[in-house]
This record gives structure tokens, C-alpha cells and sequence, in this order.
């Protein structure tokens, strides 16, 4: 501040900018618990037509038995931030994936897992992806582990191919 302005003016200026983050201003949401992922939504209606498509799935996919029933909360409640607040209805994908492990040193395949067709939700970060085919070829557990080739995408076709490829890669 300037030595010329006093601190009664310098509390004015101030009270001028409105000062809110994410961490100081409070946020309200319809926060639903979707197999174990918090996921909050910025409306009411979003919230009830999310529940009703992962009802939807779950029938068809999962036996239900094991997870605790979806509710829409009655009213929106303090949201800590964490994660995405959802403005619309997320993004649902059918997503392929293909893994297998390689010896360092031989190229023999340790392991290979049969293909896995499984739906993901666009909140669910670890699964989810709008690429045809995402390839990853990494080392596990440092330099005396196997190389694990992983390929995961939209399309079946161009996950297969990416999978070939990444094991030529390994080898």
C-alpha cells in the first residue's frame, strides 16, 4: 500500500474484490455414492437421471447384492471439493481392455488375461477413456520385473491392434 492512503481507506479497496476460492467459498451439491466413488452434482435433476442409469447398468451388469442402494439426497449438501462437480449427466462408455506381462530379459509372456468388455463412467478416471485404443508398455517393479503391456479403448478392433503392438514392443 502507499504511506499516503490509511488503513480504514486501504479496508475499503479491499472490500471492493470479491475474494472466493475454492477453499473459502461453500459449495452445495447433490453428492451420490456410486460403487464407492463420492460423485456430486451441480443439479437435482442431473443427480436423479445418473442414479437412474446406473440402476439401469447395474441390472444388467453386476448383481446388486452387494452394493448399498443409490438415493438422491433430498437437498444438496456442503460439497469438500474433491474431484469434478458434475454440470451434466457424465459421459458412459463400453471400454476393452487387454493386459499381459512379459519376462525382461526372454520376451515370454508370464501372464496374458482374456479380453474384459466392462462399462465405464466418465467419473470413473482410473477405467474411462474417449480413445479408440490407449496403449501403455511400462516396467513393473523396477528393472528385474516383467514388462506389462496394457491396452484399453472404445473400439475392439484398434485395442487388439494396439495390444500386438505393444507386446512387439516388450519383445
Amino acid at each position: 500500500m502507499l504511506p499516503s492512503l490509511d488503513r480504514e481507506n486501504a479496508e475499503k479497496a479491499t472490500a471492493l474484490v470479491p475474494i472466493t476460492n475454492r477453499r473459502t467459498a461453500t459449495v452445495h451439491a447433490f453428492v451420490l455414492h456410486l460403487g464407492g466413488l463420492p460423485v456430486a452434482t451441480a443439479t437435482r435433476e442431473t443427480a436423479v437421471a445418473l442414479v437412474a442409469e446406473w440402476k439401469t447398468e447395474l441390472r444388467h451388469d453386476v448383481p446388486t447384492a452387494d452394493l448399498p442402494p443409490v438415493e438422491v439426497p433430498a437437498e444438496p449438501v456442503p460439497w469438500n471439493g474433491e474431484g469434478r462437480l458434475w454440470e451434466r449427466l457424465p459421459r458412459h462408455r463400453t471400454i476393452h481392455l487387454l493386459v499381459a506381462a512379459l519376462h525382461r530379459q526372454t520376451g515370454a509372456v508370464l501372464y496374458q488375461l482374456p479380453l474384459t468388455t466392462s462399462q465405464a463412467w466418465e467419473f470413473e478416471r482410473d477405467l474411462f477413456t474417449d480413445q479408440a485404443a490407449d496403449l501403455s508398455v511400462e516396467l513393473r517393479l523396477r528393472l528385474r520385473g516383467p514388462v506389462e503391456v496394457i491396452a484399453r479403448g472404445t473400439d475392439l478392433e484398434a485395442v487388439d491392434g494396439a495390444f500386438t503392438q505393444g507386446l512387439q514392443q516388450a519383445r
